[in-house]
């Protein structure tokens, strides 16, 4: 199912997001892995029994969760490299700028507005170009459902 430009241009936001949470995960994982990995290693006492097992399946775990994480993170960036491409071919520049600061650092269209020195209304009608601009180029020829980060 394709998208809309304005769809395809919001997923860099939730790339965004998502790698933030993915960041946060990921150094919680790498936290736990640590302090599993020194229990292991400091516990004499369970070696050969249930409990060392117990821990070794438990890093494995940890270190396949860790894995995903990185590939999801790996996604993320990639998608938002996509998207930074794609508003960096658009001309004039003042379209570019306009798609930077709302997609990109995801600024409100008052704080766009006030940044710019102009009307929110001239605002408003500047996207819709840069929006027209982007359907009439069609980044990679077609823009295609973005996929979920």
């Amino acid at each position: 199912m394709a998208t809309t430009v304005k769809e395809y241009l919001q997923q860099y936001r939730k790339a965004a997001d998502a790698e933030q949470l993915a960041l946060l995960d990921l150094a919680e994982t790498r936290a736990l892995l640590g302090s599993t990995r020194s229990a292991l290693n400091n516990i004499d006492s369970i070696r050969g029994t249930a409990d060392e097992a117990f821990l070794s399946r438990d890093i494995e775990r940890q270190e396949a969760l860790e894995r995903r994480l990185l590939a999801k993170i790996h996604k993320c960036r990639r998608w938002q490299a996509r998207v930074r491409r794609t508003v960096n071919r658009v001309e004039p520049a003042g379209f570019r700028k306009i798609l930077k600061m709302r997609y990109i650092l995801g600024m409100s269209w008052e704080g766009i507005a006030g940044s710019l020195h102009m009307d929110e209304r001239y605002v408003y009608k500047l996207h819709g170009k840069a929006l027209q601009y982007l359907e009439r180029e069609k980044p990679g020829r077609t823009i295609t459902e973005a996929p979920k980060p």
